[in-house]
């Protein structure tokens, strides 16, 4: 006769080869199915390092930088296509703004 402990045991290794199962069979199904998400290779790209901007020291008031924002192509991930998004100074997310601590800063 089974313990309570081992029965439980049992129930949760059985549910977890079950769902594996499901699991498995769900992803080569979307595999095959054109418009369906295929989960991607995690950390496969390089962390992307955003450029610097130093704003120019201003003697009469606070330092003043201007930002463009435009549409840009972008690929999020090496094994998806270009996506377009908003893009500051044509990178995305965008720039590194640095200052110094109590630098006052104005951002356009």
């Amino acid at each position: 006769m089974l313990s309570r402990r081992q029965f439980v045991h049992a129930s949760v290794v059985a549910g977890a080869v079950v769902a594996l199962d499901l699991l498995s069979d769900e992803v080569a199904a979307m595999a095959q199915t054109p418009g369906t998400h295929v989960p991607l290779t995690p950390f496969k790209d390089p962390l992307p390092v955003p450029q610097i901007l130093r704003p120019q020291e201003m003697r009469d008031g606070p330092a003043s930088l201007t930002i463009h924002v435009r549409a840009i192509s972008q690929r999020l991930h090496s094994e998806l296509p270009s996506t377009p998004v908003w893009g500051y100074e044509g990178s995305f997310p965008g720039p590194t703004i640095e200052v110094h601590r109590g630098q006052r800063l104005r951002v356009e």
